[in-house]
């Protein structure tokens, strides 16, 4: 990532096409280091140009927006390229900007050129597996303690390869943040009206995770009958929404009760709930499948680092549905972090990582033929039974030898199939007391790996390795 020093503006540059303005910020296409991408960039007000402070707390809000996107990493959230000063032109005033991908277009504008309201159910699958990623996603900014307060159909990006992108952060608040500017004061009300939820409309203070599940339910809302919610009204919300099978509808007017009480707390109960919706209608819509983007997988594990674990099982599909990943990506997505909150988990959890772990070993680890991946998996596979190894409680004793013994048989066994001396060290400090496998499962991948025995003694120095004398009387 890129920044550029605010003392040293840019010029416009050429713009290639506006993809509209709204709020505080303009949207413009622009190349990038050869490709296309969008600048988005501060409009003051004609008020704020008439006012240092006002100003100021517009330069404030724009930054904040920068500075949130740039922490929730995520595969729903635009990446900002590039921050900077933009400049019309040399000496005048400039504003803060920065680019990011360039999406296709709007889930607003794809739902108007396709019909409207008379585009559903006929798009249903396609509005509900885009709803479906806002929703992680939202369970993804709730997790980090943030709301985003602005979500709307204009604000769902799309892409060529399947991907919903939530965007616009410019109202969006980190909980735990101290705000020095008056973005939050009492009696401030900004956001679009009809997706707003009521409490915000009083006041931007009063926004909380609940009303960004209203907006959520006013998007879906609006996809299904062309109209905002408006007044509360349960009776009249589900006669709008006829044309929705009735857990969808009832799932609906949760999401937009009146009082915030009243509906999901959060994203993950959002999303939880929301999958429990699919499943249950996906026949009535004669739907087989609702589509994701190859990026699913990713998105599940962001979840389940900052700790939302009841995403564990959906992982577990979501990687049976894309695999193979490759190597280097699993081992990078099943983070320490991801390990150690599924661990802290329960049993049932703990089983499911495992046995994805299992069929990850079978489908990818076992049949790679490069000295890289070799090291890269034992290392993996070392760190993930030194953990298994601090939570034996949540699996039977059998079940942990059953384990051990799969994964270390394959770092020996792809250890000498790479002929990767550095993957047979790893093998053998599986049996360190740091990690702690037992001298039966050693005996066991000896015998059953002969050619792997002779690796180990003939081209593999683990002589500095500090291993019990048991391991060592067994160890060629």
């Amino acid at each position: 990532m890129e920044f550029v020093a605010s003392t040293a503006p840019q010029l416009c540059g050429q713009t290639k096409k506006s993809l509209g303005s709204g709020g505080f910020a303009k949207i413009e296409v622009i190349e990038e280091n050869g490709r296309d991408v969008a600048r988005k960039r501060l409009t003051p007000s004609s008020e704020a140009w008439g006012s240092a402070e006002k100003l100021d707390e517009e330069r404030k809000r724009f930054a904040r927006e920068i500075e949130l996107m740039m922490e929730l990493t995520h595969p729903n959230i635009p990446t900002i390229f590039k921050s900077f000063e933009y400049a019309y032109d040399e000496g005048l005033a400039s504003v803060p900007a920065y680019t990011m991908p360039l999406a296709r277009e709007s889930l607003k504008h794809y739902w108007e050129k396709n019909g409207g309201a008379s585009s559903w159910p006929e798009k249903a699958d396609y509005y509900l597996g885009c709803m479906y990623q806002v929703a992680y996603t939202l369970a993804f900014i709730h997790a980090r303690d943030t709301i985003h307060r602005d979500l709307k159909p204009q604000n769902i990006l799309l892409f060529d390869d399947g991907t919903a992108m939530l965007s616009d952060f410019g109202l969006s608040k980190n909980t735990n943040a101290e705000v020095d500017d008056q973005l939050t004061r009492t009696g401030l009300s900004i956001g679009t009206d009809g997706f707003a939820a009521p409490e915000q409309c009083v006041s931007l203070e009063y926004a909380t995770k609940e009303s960004d599940i209203y907006s959520f339910g006013a998007t879906l809302f609006f996809l299904i009958t062309g109209e905002t919610p408006g007044r509360p009204d349960e009776k009249l919300h589900l006669h709008k929404l006829n044309t929705a099978p009735d857990a969808l509808a009832n799932f609906v007017c949760k999401c937009i009760s009146y009082e915030p009480s009243d509906r999901f707390r959060n994203g993950t109960e959002l999303t939880l709930a929301f999958l429990e919706t699919l499943d249950s209608i996906a026949e009535e819509l004669s739907i087989t499948t609702f589509p994701v983007p190859p990026s699913y997988f990713e998105a599940l594990t962001e979840l389940l680092r900052f700790g939302e674990t009841k995403f564990t099982e959906y992982l577990a599909t979501a990687y049976t549905q894309f695999a193979p990943i490759g190597i280097t990506k699993f081992i990078e997505l099943m983070s320490s972090e991801v390990l150690r909150n599924i661990f802290d988990g329960d049993a049932e959890k703990t089983e499911t990582l495992l046995q994805m772990v299992l069929t990850f070993n079978q489908k990818e680890y076992r049949e790679s033929k490069t000295w890289v991946n070799a090291e890269r998996g034992a290392k993996f596979y070392r760190k993930l039974l030194k953990g298994l190894r601090q939570h034996t409680q949540r699996i039977s004793d059998e079940r942990h030898h059953e384990v051990e013994f799969e994964l270390a048989e394959s770092i020996l066994h792809s250890a000498t199939l790479n002929h990767r001396f550095e993957a047979g060290r790893e093998f053998v400090r599986l049996f360190s007391d740091d990690v702690g496998v037992g001298e039966r499962t050693l005996q066991l991948v000896l015998d059953s790996n002969p050619e792997g025995k002779k690796f180990l003694q003939h081209e593999v120095d683990y002589s500095l390795i500090t291993l019990p004398s048991n391991i060592k009387t067994i160890l060629p």
